[in-house]
C-alpha cells in the first residue's frame, strides 16, 4: 500500500484572541480557506489543527504540539496554513519548522497567502517582525522623554 495515501495533510488554523463578533466569522473563514486549497491542490487526507484564542509567541498551544508531535510520528505529508503567521509569530521557530524539520521529513508547506515558497513567505515574516521591533524601540524612545 502507498504510505503517502495515509498520511495526513495538516490544515493548521489559529486566531490569537477571541473576537466577539466576529469570532465564528474568522473561524469559519480560515476553515473554510484551507479546504478549499487542499481540495485545489489534491492534497489527501486533511485534518484540522485549531488553536483558537491562543497566540502565537508561544509554541505552547494545544493543537500545535498535538501537530507537531504527529510530524515527528510521520503522520503528515503537507501542512497548510492561511498564512506564515498563523503558524507562529517567532521567527526561529518558524524557520526550525519550515526550513528544518519539515524538509527533512519530507513535509511540503503550503502557505495560501504568502505562495508555497518557503524563502518568499519567512522573507516577508521578518520584513513584518522588523517593522514591529522597530516601532517597538521607536515607542520606548517617545515614553522615556
Amino acid at each position: 500500500m502507498d504510505r503517502q495515501s495515509n498520511q495526513i495533510t495538516a490544515l493548521y488554523c489559529r486566531i490569537a484572541h477571541d473576537i466577539p463578533d466576529g469570532n465564528d466569522l474568522a473561524k469559519n473563514h480560515q476553515m473554510e480557506t484551507l479546504s478549499k486549497y487542499a481540495a485545489d491542490h489534491n492534497l489527501e487526507n486533511p485534518h484540522f489543527y485549531c488553536d483558537w484564542g491562543v497566540s502565537g509567541i508561544s509554541t505552547n498551544r494545544p493543537e500545535f504540539r498535538r501537530m507537531l508531535q504527529d510530524i515527528l510520528d510521520g503522520k503528515i505529508s503537507n501542512l497548510v496554513v492561511l498564512n506564515l503567521s498563523r503558524l507562529g509569530r517567532n521567527p526561529a521557530t518558524c524557520w526550525e519548522l519550515i526550513g528544518i524539520v519539515l524538509p527533512q521529513r519530507g513535509i511540503a508547506f503550503h502557505s495560501v497567502q504568502d505562495g508555497d515558497g518557503i524563502t518568499q513567505s519567512l522573507h516577508k515574516f521578518e520584513q513584518i517582525q522588523a517593522e514591529l521591533l522597530e516601532a517597538y524601540h521607536r515607542s520606548k524612545k517617545g515614553g522615556r522623554q
